[in-house]
């Protein structure tokens, strides 16, 4: 697509973009061109703009809505992600339904280890490509045939980066950190989070039971880590 029509394209076009404080806007040439900031609450209907003057001006001038706002924390409350992650692409979705000029509704589903630039590139490509087409358009990006991010390779660089740079714990020590165990299926992860941490953890609370609790907050703090990462695992 040349670039001639997309600049076009996005001439004179007002843009709703969602979310535009949360990572993405982490990236200065993102968060320097995102003005005004409207202050909203995705989880609530019309992002609880209660302004019905302002609603019915964005009803009136917004061409493209980009939503890109989510909970990333993977052990966020329930009600949060339901919240944020189901209804708020529910409301985004009801919200542009009501604009009169729109020509193209982007969602981000997921942003994970992939260069900003090329989040933002994809999402000005999709726009202009599908913009006044009633279809529904699913884009995956990742990393590119020709040179391809090998997982042993992505283990390697996540070792040797916090080798590099460790994280220091609240009472300023480095934390040593292992080179990752990479698994080729859920079974053996499973088999191995099974020897490895569930096994000594029903020691631990056989040994809790009969020293009267003597072990209980230590049970209660590992336990919990390894349901955490569980739950990860399942999403």
């Amino acid at each position: 697509m040349e670039l001639e029509g997309i600049i076009r394209f996005f001439e004179n076009k007002t843009i709703l973009i969602i979310g535009a404080t949360g990572s993405l806007a982490k990236e200065s040439f993102i968060f320097e061109r995102v003005t005004p900031n409207i202050a909203g609450d995705i989880s609530d209907e019309n992002f609880g703009i209660k302004d019905s003057i302002l609603r019915e001006e964005m009803w009136n001038e917004i061409d493209i809505v980009l939503n890109s706002a989510a909970t990333t924390n993977f052990d966020e409350g329930y009600d949060i992600a339901l919240g944020i992650n189901t209804y708020g692409a529910l409301h985004v979705l009801n919200f542009a339904k009501k604009c009169i000029k729109l020509k193209v509704l982007v969602h981000v589903s997921t942003v994970m280890q992939i260069p900003a630039d090329m989040v933002v590139n994809s999402m000005i490509m999709a726009m202009v490509a599908h913009a006044n087409k009633s279809s529904q358009i699913i884009f995956h990006v990742c990393s590119s045939m020709r040179n391809p991010m090998k997982l042993s390779g992505l283990s390697d660089f996540i070792s040797l980066y916090f080798t590099q740079n460790p994280w220091i714990d609240r009472s300023g020590k480095s934390i040593n950190v292992c080179k990752l165990i990479v698994f080729c299926n859920i079974a053996r992860f499973q088999a191995y989070m099974a020897i490895r941490y569930k096994l000594p953890l029903k020691v631990l609370w056989l040994a809790n039971l009969v020293l009267f609790q003597y072990y209980g907050d230590m049970y209660i703090t590992l336990n919990r880590k390894v349901e955490v990462l569980m739950r990860m695992v399942d999403l």
